[in-house]
């Protein structure tokens, strides 16, 4: 995830990046939406999502790749 949205190579996640990185435009709903997705993922709240913000929410625990020992944890995240 944050190799697709990070634009400028930072290791972070702006919510510009985050919105340049959506396909189609957004109406209002859709971006009230995606500002609570990413406030949600921004777990310090800094107006970034970092690496370590995605592996403190995702539970690869569902991952197909996981569940048949393709990938580990890890490597998932």
């Amino acid at each position: 995830m944050v190799k697709y949205y990070d634009s400028n190579n930072d290791g972070c996640i702006s919510y510009q990046e985050f919105i340049n990185g959506l396909r189609e435009e957004l109406s209002e709903r859709r971006t009230k939406i995606t500002e609570k997705a990413f406030r949600l993922l921004d777990r310090s709240g800094e107006g970034v999502i970092t690496a370590s913000d995605i592996c403190a929410i995702y539970d690869v625990a569902k991952n197909p790749d996981y569940l048949n020992s393709r990938l580990t944890k890890q490597q998932i995240l």
